[in-house]
């Protein structure tokens, strides 16, 4: 707050050091109606970042974020972290399909967004893994689009 003469706070001034609201400004908050608070908590709350879920349990799949471990069918298995993370993010938007594009810059970041040879070595990698341990198949190609995660599997038999 920035002390006026006497040390009286002046209007628009900011709190002591926070850079925050002054108190005009909170009071101003305070006495807004019920409504207009309520829109303003929700629009906070809209703004505010995502928390990531420990874990991510789809069909066959429980993909632990926190310990960067994967369980297919109650059974562990090993991924490097790029395989770990384009899984990941497979299993978040699960039944979805994702595109070339969006999977890349997830994964490897905006400056790899035009390199598709990298998604398909790491998927490749990634169902070598996955069906070994199942005979199932968990990640469909949607020709010229991107990648579809069925974590239900399909046996590949089935059209």
């Amino acid at each position: 707050m920035t002390p006026g003469a006497g040390g009286a706070a002046q209007p628009g001034s900011t709190a002591a050091g926070t850079g925050g609201p002054g108190l005009d400004q909170v009071a101003a908050l305070l006495s807004a109606s019920g409504q207009e608070l309520l829109a303003r908590v929700r629009a906070h709350l809209r703004r505010a970042p995502e928390r990531a879920a420990t874990a991510i349990e789809a069909g066959d799949f429980v993909v632990d974020v926190t310990n960067h471990s994967v369980a297919v069918l109650g059974k562990a298995i090993h991924l490097t972290p790029k395989e770990f993370d384009l899984l990941a993010h497979l299993a978040r938007h699960a039944g979805k399909v994702i595109t070339h594009r969006a999977l890349l810059t997830a994964v490897w970041g905006a400056q790899s967004a035009h390199q598709p040879e990298y998604l398909r070595v790491f998927v490749g990698q990634l169902r070598k893994k996955l069906e070994a341990e199942t005979d199932r198949q968990y990640i469909q190609t949607e020709p010229w689009v991107g990648y579809r995660f069925i974590p239900e599997g399909w046996s590949g038999n089935e059209d």
